[in-house]
């Protein structure tokens, strides 16, 4: 919105709201790993067949409104103007997730370690 004061000073008003949503599902593995008995802790990793997998179930939402206030003045002198520009935003996010955790023998399937619930703003 621009408001004229004058024929020379111009007052623009403007306002953007933005609501977005994301949600997301992320798998992550853990891999059992053993060590060679003969030579230093953390060398020669063998992987195993076992794993556990964490699954991250997310919802979350964010709001961001945004306002911004400009003015301009124009001189009498040609090219000579005075801008002053305001901006204020504000973001908000809130994130809803489940965590699951279960545990693979061999690739088979043996039960869940692990559920829990995280609500953050």
């Amino acid at each position: 919105m621009d408001f004229s004061l004058t024929e020379n000073q111009i007052l623009t008003g403007s306002f953007l709201y933005r609501y977005s949503t994301n949600n997301n599902e992320v798998p992550i593995r853990y891999y059992d790993h053993t060590f060679y008995s003969n030579v230093p802790r953390g060398r020669f990793l063998v992987p195993t067949l076992s794993y556990t997998e964490r699954i991250e179930n997310e919802n979350e939402t964010s709001p961001t409104p945004e306002y911004t206030a400009d003015y301009l003045k124009r001189f009498k002198q040609e090219g000579r103007e005075f801008k002053a520009s305001l901006q204020f935003s504000s973001n908000e996010e809130s994130e809803k997730a489940e965590y699951t955790q279960g545990f693979y023998n061999s690739s088979v399937y043996e039960g869940n370690t692990l559920l829990h619930r995280s609500d953050n703003t």
